[in-house]
This record gives C-alpha cells, structure tokens and sequence, in this order.
C-alpha cells in the first residue's frame, strides 16, 4: 500500500499507516476469498512487523545526485559504484562519493536511501545494490580517513586510493558507454 502525503517520522502518520495498512491486507484478502475460485479457504500465514518507508528525510551533500544525472549517464571522476539503472535495463549510473559527505558536518559519511540525491533518483538508489555498495564505500573511507589522518571530507583528495580499495574489495567501478 502507498500513503502518500503521510510524513515517515510524525508518528501519527506512522501509527495511520501501520493501521490502514492492515486494514487493507484484510479487505484485499477477504476480496480474494469471495471472488477468486480457489481462494476460499486463503489464510494470511505472515505479514510485516512493521511499515517499511521507502523515503524520508534525505541529505544535502557536496554533490546533490539528480535523475538527470542518472539518465544521462552522467561520468563522476569520484564515482564509487557503477550500478544498473534497474534491472530491466543495461544501462548503468555512477554514485559520486560526495554523495556520501553532508555539507556542513564534519566526520559524518552517510550511505544507503538516504545520501544526497534529488527525490527522483532516490528512486532509483535506494534499491539493495546501490545501498550496499555505498556502505562500503562509507566504510572503506572511513577507514581511509583515519589511516591517513584526513576527515572523510577530505577523502576525494586520495579518490583514486578509496577507488583502488573498492575494486580490489570487487565493488564495480566500470566506466559508462554513454548514450549518444
């Protein structure tokens, strides 16, 4: 089900959709039971424990990814994951490591839904593959930073030693063949 206009941190929209949300699974079940052959004696074995959110809050970093960037195929030099664009298609899209970095906080990195792109693109970034690649990448620097005594900010200086670690760890940096 989507609740859209329901904010995923008022709880009163949380607790709304946590309701409405099995109200429909009952109504969408009953609906099966009395109109589906073969559904008559369908039972709910499990659902969720809770509403998954798909987007909320996301940061404003030192580079703001945009669906534009993605569908253009746009070529970052501090790319830290080439991923699909989906699974339907053979088209890839590079993540900037400054989408990682939050302007204005120093020592933070971020990773999965929430780095800093455009509402469009988190669409499109907050799939599994994209989230754990970014993970890594947050990872890998954070490391970094502190073995060369730098803030994580200051990783896209030594870019091109978190990218050897990210391919040497197997994380897919491969150029685009860009669309012409």
């Amino acid at each position: 089900a989507s609740f859209i206009g329901r904010g995923a941190i008022n709880i009163e929209d949380l607790t709304y959709c946590e309701i409405e949300g099995r109200k429909r699974i009952m109504q969408t079940l009953d609906f099966y039971r009395n109109n589906v052959p073969g559904f008559e004696q369908a039972f709910l074995l499990e659902i969720c424990p809770q509403i998954g959110v798909r987007q909320s809050r996301l940061i404003t970093g030192e580079y703001l990814l945009t669906i534009d960037d993605i569908n253009s195929q746009q070529i970052f030099t501090d790319n830290i994951a080439t991923c699909p664009i989906s699974i339907h298609s053979a088209e890839n899209y590079q993540i900037p490591y400054r989408c990682l970095v939050p302007q204005g906080v120093e020592n933070l990195l971020v990773a999965g839904r929430c780095i800093s792109t455009d509402p469009q693109a988190q669409v499109i970034t907050r799939e599994i593959g994209p989230c754990m690649a970014s993970g890594q990448a947050a990872g890998t620097a954070a490391a970094l930073s502190l073995q060369k005594g730098i803030k994580p900010s200051q990783i896209t200086r030594e870019i091109q030693g978190l990218q050897e670690t990210l391919i040497e760890q197997g994380v897919n940096l491969a150029s685009l063949s860009r669309k012409e």
